[in-house]
């Protein structure tokens, strides 16, 4: 039964894909022919259109070198309108026996028209004359325009063609306008007909139908729907039999329509093929673009019967026959050799040793793993071995007691397996550790995830050290959980440096604000000398009794104005002491002028000219004191080398702008610089350039770490020659980028 299952599997799966293969021949032999349809019809349509471009260039060279023609239509240019009407009766005489021979050859038109684009004369409608086909005839406006003859398919007032337009010169190159020359789309038809025995339709689109220049009558006269798309009017002839469209609708055109929509909407050429009648139809459409060739305006549609296209079809029927017929056999006769090879007893026997014969391989390979699975028990308990001498791990049950430690747990708790077994992980607590901590483990172990985090534990001697631990949930082999598996490493070294970080980052803080509060006594100097010496004054005045009003407010106004500046100073750095990392909105403008207040002493002590291009506008959502402490130490940076390297002229540049999302800062001083070979190096830790004594080295790195982990900012400093009234400076400039949010 299951051989049977199989076999009509491998059936099905083989006439599959011999169908597809097949399938996919025939649709390649198709579209070949249907491409082969497409290229004859475009060929027959070119061929057309050749014959009829050699006739009328013939007829252009006639009528361009006959003398009373050009004479006719070169005094037309200047003629009053009777005299017009005179030339015009003329020229049509002339030219009517050629126009009636043209006639029969399917021009439809023989136009002339002045170089303004009004009408002089038109063969076909000679009582229409003197409107003005600027807005209606692209192909006159462009010949009168360019000089150059045009060719192409077009819609005029009242009917379409395939027009020859050219200009038209005197033998003295007196331009004298344009003549057309039209084709009619019926004359083209016939011709298909005619020579290549190919029935064709001629589809244009309902838009050009809509102008108001159509009438009723000409489109009832000469257009019907097409069957082919609601979109186009068809152009009758002749032979247009309204029995044989309803046959074609029927049969060819409404089973393909979705098809024959797709593809006009494209505006591209196709054709495809149905089989009617014994016969297989192929109809092909071929897009007809308009005189200026930027869109597809008409269709030329040809309906012919393809042998070949039959040919393929038919042998692609008998061929899928054949194959089923064939595969069906084959498979049946496979079938009926395999059913017969399982029932044979001898093949039976043939098994029954065969596997007799694995069995006694099977024990030998068992024999042989029992011994690996020995080996590998010994390297693994060598590999436990060490990693309890190096991994500080442990396992508890789900109430959280020790299990099981590793040597590395016992060398780094103090403590022996003996006195750590049966106990809980609570012997290590260190006091200082915050209980949340552990009710968040215990929340997430529980949950059968993984918690990491650092620990500050006890040893047995109530020593402190620090870990990184993870723990996570251990199961048997039957999925169960048992307990928990923590593995850590021992952190305490990185802490203890962290901390050492930290007190070093605060003395270098202290440091600046021991030198502000040098600027900030050095600033109140003059302001309290002021106070001093007005109440002093005010005194003395009134002991003597000559202490009069105006004096009075005078001083009193002096004493207000310097005990607030002495206020405003206190203000600024009661903010920066206060060291809040709250983040507020601040004007970037204010807060670079209350740090030039905190060092305004430093600065009028070591005679350094600050000179600012601040812009008003400019909030940053952040974190302003960090900011202060990072202009603080730059300027300190700058101060230094300014004192050290510059005698007089010491400047300090410090300039804000916007730039998208970030403000920019800069600051630049003409302290001559630094070597290139260390200016990449002043942001890193314990860098510095001054003696010991005058420099930890972790001012800028400090401000490094602000600007970029704190600000989400960046900043680099690069040496920098520049101009100053008048004068070449050299120095460093300091660029930092913050977000603005």
């Amino acid at each position: 039964m299951k051989l049977r299952i199989i076999m009509t599997l491998v059936f099905i799966i083989s006439y599959a894909i011999f169908y597809y293969q097949n399938t996919k021949i025939k649709d390649e032999r198709v579209r070949v022919e249907l491409e082969n349809q497409i290229n004859i019809l475009k060929t027959n349509y070119s061929v057309t259109k050749d014959y009829f471009l050699t006739d009328v260039k013939s007829i252009q060279y006639s009528i361009t070198h006959k003398k009373d023609i050009i004479d006719i239509f070169k005094k037309a240019q200047y003629a009053n309108k009777k005299q017009q009407n005179i030339l015009r009766e003329k020229l049509y005489n002339l030219l009517l026996p050629l126009y009636n021979r043209l006639k029969i050859r399917g021009i439809l038109q023989f136009h002339f028209v002045f170089p303004d684009n009004t009408t002089f004369l038109r063969m076909h409608k000679p009582d229409k004359f003197g409107d003005d086909l600027s807005d209606i005839r692209y192909s006159f406006t462009y010949v009168n325009q360019t000089k150059k003859s045009i060719e192409g398919f077009e819609q005029g007032k009242t009917t379409h063609a395939f027009r020859y337009v050219f200009p038209f010169f005197a033998p003295d190159k007196t331009y004298l306008g344009a003549v057309d020359i039209s084709l009619a789309s019926y004359s083209l038809q016939e011709k298909l007909l005619n020579v290549n025995k190919v029935h064709s339709h001629f589809l244009v689109h309902k838009n050009i139908f809509s102008a108001k220049k159509w009438e009723a009558k000409d489109i009832v006269k000469k257009y019907i729907k097409s069957i082919e798309h609601k979109d186009y009017m068809m152009a009758l002839t002749e032979h247009t039999n309204m029995e044989h469209l309803k046959y074609t609708y029927k049969n060819l055109i409404l089973p393909n329509q979705d098809k024959i929509n797709k593809n006009i909407k494209k505006k591209i050429p196709f054709a495809f093929h149905r089989h009617v009648d014994d016969q297989t139809r192929v109809a092909s459409f071929l897009p007809i673009s308009n005189i200026k060739g930027d869109k597809a305006v008409a269709y030329l549609v040809s309906y012919t019967d393809d042998y070949n296209l039959y040919q393929i079809c038919e042998s692609y029927k008998r061929l899928n026959i054949i194959i089923f017929i064939g595969l069906l056999l084959l498979v049946y006769f496979i079938y009926k050799n395999l059913n017969y090879k399982i029932e044979l007893e001898t093949q039976v026997r043939d098994k029954t040793k065969q596997l007799l014969k694995r069995e006694r391989e099977l024990k030998i390979v068992n024999e042989n793993l029992e011994n690996k699975v020995k080996e590998k028990t010994i390297e693994l308990q060598n590999n436990m071995n060490i990693m309890s001498q190096y991994v500080i791990y442990s396992k508890t049950d789900l109430d959280g007691n020790i299990t099981e430690v590793s040597n590395a747990f016992c060398e780094t708790s103090k403590y022996s397996k003996e006195e750590l077994l049966g106990k809980n992980h609570n012997i290590l607590r260190h006091p200082d550790m915050p209980s949340y901590i552990y009710e968040d483990m215990w929340h997430t172990i529980m949950n059968n995830d993984s918690w990491h985090g650092e620990i500050e534990n006890v040893d047995k001697y109530g020593k402190s050290y620090w870990i990184s631990t993870t723990i996570s949930p251990d199961y048997d082999v039957y999925g169960n959980k048992i307990g928990y598996i923590a593995i850590r490493h021992n952190i305490t070294t990185i802490k203890e440096f962290e901390e050492q970080q930290k007190r070093l980052k605060q003395s270098e803080r202290l440091a600046s604000m021991g030198e502000m509060i040098g600027n900030i006594a050095h600033q109140w100097r003059q302001p309290l000398s002021v106070i001093s010496t007005a109440a002093t004054g005010m005194k003395i005045q009134k002991e003597f009794g000559i202490l009069d009003d105006e004096s009075f407010m005078s001083n009193c106004d002096a004493i207000n104005e310097n005990a607030q500046y002495l206020s405003k100073t206190i203000d600024d750095f009661k903010n920066f002491i206060k060291g809040d990392r709250d983040k507020s909105i601040y004007i970037l403008k204010d807060e670079i002028n209350s740090f030039l207040n905190l060092i305004e002493g430093s600065i009028k002590s070591h005679n350094i000219n600050v000179v600012l291009d601040l812009k008003d506008d400019i909030k940053i959502d952040g974190y302003k004191n960090e900011l202060t402490q990072c202009l603080i130490n730059i300027f300190n940076n700058s101060k230094d080398a300014l004192v050290e390297n510059i005698n007089e002229d010491r400047y300090i540049f410090i300039s804000t702008s916007q730039q998208n999302n970030t403000a920019i800062i800069k600051i630049k001083d003409n302290a001559l610089g630094i070597p290139n070979n260390i200016i990449g190096k002043i942001f890193d830790p314990y860098f510095t350039t001054k003696h010991q004594s005058q420099g930890t080295g972790l001012g800028l790195h400090m401000t490094y770490n602000l600007i970029t982990d704190g600000m989400n900012g960046s900043i680099h400093a690069h040496n920098t020659i520049f101009t100053y009234k008048n004068k070449t400076l050299k120095g460093v400039e300091f660029t930092i980028i913050l977000p603005l949010e």
